[in-house]
């Protein structure tokens, strides 16, 4: 008997069928792991992402920490290569990372700013008119402290400072000169895209360009990051429509006439590391508080002048220099703070703040100069000198204290409504002439001697 076997082999039909099978699920497969939107990619991607988070959480929390030390004197680069090492110990970034100026290139989308610890404010050409230098440094000169209304006076400080600036591998930094968006709140660059290469900004405005149109921009609230080290001169100059400028702690030196005229500027913060303001920097403008950091030693010529809305004013307690009618004009000025350091008041410093209600000098000011607090107690219309004021005088008050040693001429011309009598400390010396006319004529306060007798 034969027996017949069951079994059956794999016909060619059925190989091929499974062959194709075969080859569809490779394909799904392979879509599924590579891809703009696959696994591989997204797990890429996902590491990438949490690679930055951490990178800026680390940056974030160190930056905290620093703020809260008021007294530390690190500098910018000592803080990066102190930041940089941090990251490489944590495997967050290695030698290969790209590294430009403050800024950490994970790739073109991923760009992390060490100034903020978050991503860095990227600016291009549809938004944003800006100049591109070959970095170097910018020099700080001379600035303007003294009388350039008169033949005489016209000093400068000199200063022969430079603010380094560091560009990227190819030497090159940027100013921002103009604004073409349409948000009237704005946050200046940190870094600028041109033909595809990162270019850092370290400057706010350029006094050279003719394009810079920040003067006439239609913007209102404007921060300036920390990466910024110079606003230059007459920046912003008139622009009515801004209401608040931050300036940040990269800043060192605020040009002449940065804000001059903008009328509607009442908020103002300024950074920790600013030292010098320059002459008309924010003169008119519509400013009610100013806080000076310590890093401040100068204003300059005028650098307050007819600021209105300004009431009190207390002196940063590093501030040594203060220009020709710096506060000139503050017609509602109630009361200036001195600090320990100012030796000299300057020229018109105070002339016509006939809203102070005291005038207290204390003993490290060795001088005051001509028409420092002129007109100040007096109610003057005289459209000659420039100024005209309706409102009554509100001195009552003035206390020189001992170690004074010159008040120069018509100092305190027109001081009217003082009620108290004033004593001439013993160290006082030079008198100008009419440094006390018509004092207390009004108020009846009375001028003696340091021996007790009638000046």
């Amino acid at each position: 008997m034969k027996f017949i076997s069951k079994e059956k082999g794999i016909t060619l039909i059925a190989l091929v069928l499974t062959i194709i099978v075969l080859i569809i699920l490779a394909g799904v497969t392979i879509s599924v792991c590579s891809g703009d939107n696959g696994l591989i990619t997204k797990s890429i991607e996902g590491k990438k992402s949490m690679t930055k988070e951490s990178i800026k959480e680390i940056i974030q929390v160190d930056l905290v920490e620093k703020t809260a030390k008021s007294d530390t004197t690190e500098t910018f680069n000592e803080y990066k290569e102190q930041m940089v090492n941090k990251l490489k110990d944590g495997k967050l970034i290695d030698n290969n990372t790209k590294i430009i100026n403050g800024y950490i290139i994970i790739d073109d989308d991923n760009i992390i700013s060490l100034y903020t610890g978050d991503n860095a404010v990227i600016g291009n050409s549809s938004e944003w008119e800006y100049m591109i230098y070959e970095s170097s440094f910018y020099a700080v000169d001379n600035i303007q402290t003294g009388d350039t209304e008169t033949n005489i006076d016209t000093d400068y400080t000199a200063i022969n400072y430079s603010i380094p600036e560091q560009g990227n591998e190819n030497n090159k930094v940027a100013a921002i000169t103009g604004y073409k968006g349409s948000s009237r709140d704005i946050v200046i660059p940190e870094i600028i895209i041109d033909n595809n290469e990162i270019i850092p900004v370290t400057r706010l405005g350029d006094y050279w360009s003719a394009g810079q149109n920040l003067s006439t921009v239609n913007v209102e609230n404007v921060k300036v990051l920390d990466n910024i080290k110079v606003i230059t001169a007459w920046v912003f100059n008139g622009n009515t429509n801004l209401k608040s400028i931050s300036i940040g702690n990269g800043v060192e030196y605020i040009h002449d006439g940065a804000f001059h005229g903008c009328s509607n500027l009442k908020d103002v913060r300024i950074g920790k590391n600013v030292k010098w303001i320059g002459h008309d920097t924010f003169k008119g403008t519509a400013i009610e508080n100013i806080s000076f950091p310590d890093s401040i030693v100068l204003l300059g010529t005028k650098a307050f002048e007819n600021c209105n809305g300004l009431r009190i004013l207390t002196l940063g307690k590093n501030i040594n220099t203060l220009g020709h009618a710096c506060f000139r004009g503050c017609i509602n000025l109630e009361k200036i703070n001195f600090n320990s350091t100012l030796t000299t008041i300057p020229s018109e410093c105070f002339a016509f703040d006939n809203s102070l209600k005291e005038i207290i000098i204390p003993s490290n000011i060795r001088t005051i100069e001509k028409q420092a607090f002129m007109y100040v107690g007096h109610k003057y219309d005289d459209t000659n000198v420039g100024y005209v004021s309706n409102i009554e005088p509100k001195l009552e008050k003035i206390v020189l204290n001992e170690g004074l040693q010159s008040v120069g001429y018509e100092a305190f011309t027109c001081a009217r409504s003082v009620k108290y009598n004033l004593t001439i400390p013993s160290t006082l010396t030079t008198i100008g002439t009419s440094a006390f006319y018509s004092f207390g004529d009004v108020g009846g306060g009375r001028l003696y001697r340091s021996n007790g007798t009638l000046f």
